[in-house]
């Protein structure tokens, strides 16, 4: 069973890693007690807000109920002491109107008869009342616009209205004898709005003739507490012992009241409000039944992945509480960044610290040893030309980095005689150094030099350099194009795609590989004058399964390709001879590149040594950059005549290539044998495909 190799870690990250052990230990025996304190602390500020938070909410509440309270006993006065009677309109809607201005908090002041007539008098906004009269099936209401000591009369309107008064519960609440009555409204002829009336029974001169109302709308309340300060982002609320929200800080919640609605604390227990929802959690895991609820009662909860301190205090009016709800970061963020800033304080002394340790140790070991590693990295990628000597004031060291220069050296002369590119990836991919073949798709290129034969006996020795730059040129192609070099078999080169790195385009690559090596091997001819002047270069593709890898003994390995395709496409190769091409594809190689290539049919043959035809494609150039030849249709058009046995049209078809393009030798060659045939017609099981008996 293999071991598990031992954890390895860098000289200077284990050097500072010990420095920042012992600097960080030293720093938690000292925070620590001091986090501990300062959270108690914070417990005892949010005691003391929270405090302060209700205190407030009772001062203004108590204003707001004492003020509305004060107002309707003043108009209870002056109608029971007859300086107005209810009935009388002008009289009426002037006192309504001047003691509605005089208080800013109260929202409505009503009057309802006890056959279920009403009027009254509401703040639409600050600077606009409405007056309100329900009768006789109709509702009038008459609009004011309010400036500085004076009521601007707008406009009046009529609408039916089945409203009675004399079935509303503040109303009821006053109908007996007794103390005035606060209770919860929310309906009046022209408003909705969520709100508290005070309401007293009107008698005069022992006569009961209706109830006096005045009424502050919650959204009074809740503006208030929309004013105070619950830490930097905490929340207060007033319930209802139903869990109504009758108040809250909350803009939202504002809007809803004014909208005429008004929500359960119950409707945010899934988290769209954490605030709220902290509230929620408070009271259920605190198990406090709202009816009942305890004087004052601070907690710790949680809502959205975040800690609040929740705090409920009774108001003694309507059964109300007041809550709370504040991030216990708002409490703790001058602890955290107290602790951040002692954390940077103490990072910076690790830093100078470990730094002094590190650099002494890099200076002397690590940066020597990180330089050699580099060197030896060089080694196994097979670059011995990066290499560099690595100096060091410690003898091993040196006496390290020279033996490493004199590998180098070594491997700087073997790799002239190794394709390196195709032992880097072979190094990189791990395949090991013995015979192993693997069955894949691959695309196969074979080159020739067409009269190179007569030019070696013409030049002799001086055939050598025109061969390098022949086979240099060609090999750049090759690597550019991200295909293998396999072999040099004199003025010959063998290169394949696909292996061994898997390389999708494969074929197209070797296309564009073909092309490349016809245009440069023009441009560099040029250059070698007139004893150059007739070399071209013969290629041929093809495509198929293949077995590549490693093929020889175990005293010296070949990475090669051999197969079926492979043959076939060194036939290619031959093939351009017979039809006076440059560059022949494989049916495989065609239909692989797809649209990606400007090709032409050349014919269907049977290479040597094998019976099995295929069709046969000149290749003209990329899709992106070659165009086929008008005449090209009227060539396949002769090509098709000629497999169906029409003769006389194929002639007529490959002759009009000819005028078109003289020096086409397929074309004529095609002639010549569509000529021939219609005087002796091959066997009736002739299958369109010609038998090359010879290479």
């Amino acid at each position: 069973m293999p071991t598990r190799p031992p954890f390895r870690v860098a000289l200077g990250t284990a050097l500072a890693g010990l420095v920042l052990l012992l600097v960080l230990l030293t720093a938690a025996l000292i925070h620590l007690p001091w986090s501990v304190a300062a959270r108690r602390n914070v417990t005892e500020v949010a005691e003391r807000l929270n405090g302060e938070i209700v205190d407030s909410v009772r001062r203004e509440l108590t204003g707001l109920l004492g003020n509305t309270a004060a107002l309707a006993e003043a108009l209870r006065s002056i109608l029971a002491q007859g300086a107005i009677s209810p009935d009388d309109e002008a009289d009426r809607e002037f006192i309504f109107l001047a003691l509605l201005r005089s208080q800013v908090a109260v929202s409505r002041l009503s009057f309802g008869w006890p056959d279920g007539r009403y009027f009254g008098a509401g703040k639409v906004d600050d600077d606009h009342i409405r007056m309100s009269e329900v009768r006789d099936g109709q509702l009038r209401t008459d609009d004011y616009a309010i400036e500085p000591g004076d009521a601007i009369f707008l406009e009046r309107r009529f609408v039916p209205s089945s409203f009675s008064v004399a079935d509303l519960p503040w109303f009821v609440a006053a109908t007996e004898p007794g103390e005035p009555v606060w209770v919860a409204s929310h309906a009046f002829p022209d408003s909705t709005e969520p709100s508290v009336t005070v309401s007293t029974r009107l008698v005069q001169y022992g006569r009961y003739l209706g109830v006096v109302g005045a009424t502050v709308a919650l959204t009074r309340l809740s503006s208030f507490l929309a004013t105070l300060e619950i830490g930097n982002s905490g929340t207060v609320v007033v319930l209802g012992p139903d869990g109504v929200i009758v108040a809250s800080a909350d803009p939202a919640e504002i809007a809803e009241a004014e909208a005429g609605r008004m929500r359960r604390l119950a409707d945010f227990a899934t988290g769209s409000e954490p605030r709220f929802a902290a509230i929620a959690a408070a009271i259920v895991e605190g198990g406090i039944d709202l009816h009942r609820p305890p004087p004052t009662l601070l907690m710790r909860t949680s809502a959205a992945g975040e800690g609040y301190f929740v705090n409920l205090a009774r108001l003694g009016f309507q059964g109300w509480v007041v809550a709370t709800a504040i991030p216990e970061r708002d409490f703790l963020g001058n602890i955290e960044r107290n602790t951040r800033l002692l954390l940077v304080m103490l990072g910076v002394f690790t830093a100078i610290v470990a730094g002094i340790a590190v650099v002494l140790a890099h200076r002397l070991i690590v940066r020597p040893l990180r330089q050699v590693a580099g060197q030896l990295r060089h080694v196994e990628a097979f670059e011995p030309e990066r290499m560099r000597q690595v100096p060091s004031r410690l003898r091993e060291l040196d006496g390290l980095s020279t033996a490493l220069m004199q590998m180098g050296q070594g491997l700087g002369s073997f790799r002239k005689y190794v394709p390196a590119e195709l032992v880097r990836t072979l190094l990189a991919q791990g395949v090991p150094a013995k015979p192993d073949l693997d069955a894949r798709e691959l695309t196969v290129l074979f080159t020739d030099l067409a009269g190179f034969t007569a030019l070696t006996e013409k030049l002799g020795e001086d055939v050598v350099p025109l061969l390098s730059r022949y086979l240099e040129l060609a090999t750049r192609a090759v690597v550019e194009h991200h295909g293998t070099v396999d072999k040099f078999i004199g003025d010959a080169v063998m290169a394949f795609w696909g292996a061994p790195l898997p390389h999708p385009q494969h074929a197209l690559d070797a296309c564009r590989t073909a092309l490349a090596i016809r245009d440069r091997l023009a441009v560099a001819r040029a250059a070698f004058g007139d004893a150059a002047r007739g070399l071209e270069v013969r290629i041929g593709i093809n495509t198929g399964p293949m077995l590549v890898g490693n093929i020889g003994s175990d005293e010296r390995l070949s990475y090669t390709a051999i197969g079926d395709a492979v043959n076939i496409a060194s036939r290619l190769e031959s093939l351009n001879k017979l039809y006076g091409t440059r560059i022949i594809v494989g049916e495989a190689t065609r239909h692989a590149c797809g649209p990606g290539i400007v090709v032409r049919e050349l014919d269907a043959v049977a290479v040597y040594g094998r019976r099995q035809p295929t069709v046969i494609y000149e290749l003209l150039g990329m899709a992106e950059a070659a165009a086929a030849p008008a005449w090209g249709p009227t060539y396949a058009a002769g090509l098709a005549a000629l497999r169906a046995r029409r003769w006389d049209e194929a002639i007529r078809d490959f002759t009009r290539v000819l005028d078109a393009a003289p020096d086409d030798r397929p074309a004529r060659l095609m002639l010549d044998r569509a000529t021939a045939w219609r005087m002796s017609p091959p066997p009736a099981d002739w299958q369109g495909a010609v038998i090359l008996d010879s290479k």
